[in-house]
């Protein structure tokens, strides 16, 4: 599931990149000069674990990478240290955002809370957040069907199966993990 998820990440920071972006063409008539060029810049605050950490911050990572290189973006990414309090994540948060970067993009639901107060004090900035909904006028919540994907990956992996088995290693108990659990179990082939 890590690479449906990365395309995931990756589909949702280049969304964001080309809506920023907000490009215009003229034709025919008089021809004003152009504006001076204003930089796209995109702010990612990372979750517990950083750009390094082979999950959704990793995927992350890539997709603003790829976003940076492909639609010629700045960019800033901040980590998070572990245990961190709200204030943190608020404060975090509203660096980007007062460092002129729009969108910024929040990677876990940990930032839920910090989120809403972040969006309310930068209201002319836009936020998306990962695996959290927050309803905001200026924050776009990217959540997933996780049940679906842990489907497929059922059946692709009793499609490959040599022994008719299929193995399912949850994390930490979190609802989201039980229900990828039973929705892989209920693949075809099993």
């Amino acid at each position: 599931m890590g690479a449906a998820r990365a395309v995931r990440v990756l589909a949702a920071v280049g969304s964001l990149a080309l809506t920023g972006l907000g490009l215009v063409a003229c034709e025919g008539g008089d021809v004003e000069p152009e504006p001076a060029h204003t930089a796209v810049r995109v702010g990612l605050a990372y979750d517990t674990g950083g750009p390094d950490d082979a999950s959704i911050n990793d995927s992350a990572s890539a997709g603003l990478d790829l976003a940076a290189e492909t639609y010629d973006i700045e960019t800033r990414a901040l980590p998070a240290p572990p245990d961190e309090s709200e204030a943190e994540k608020y404060g975090r948060l509203m660096s980007l955002c007062e460092g002129g970067y729009s969108p910024v993009i929040a990677v876990g639901s940990g930032y839920a809370t910090a989120f809403n107060r972040a969006a309310a004090d930068c209201s002319t900035t836009t936020f998306a957040i990962v695996d959290a909904v927050v309803m905001a006028s200026n924050v776009t919540s990217l959540v997933f069907a996780e049940e679906q994907g842990s489907f497929l990956v059922g059946a692709a992996a009793a499609l490959k199966s040599q022994t008719g088995h299929v193995g399912f290693v949850g994390g930490c108990g979190y609802p989201r993990s039980r229900g990828s659990r039973r929705a892989t179990s209920r693949a075809p082939g099993r």
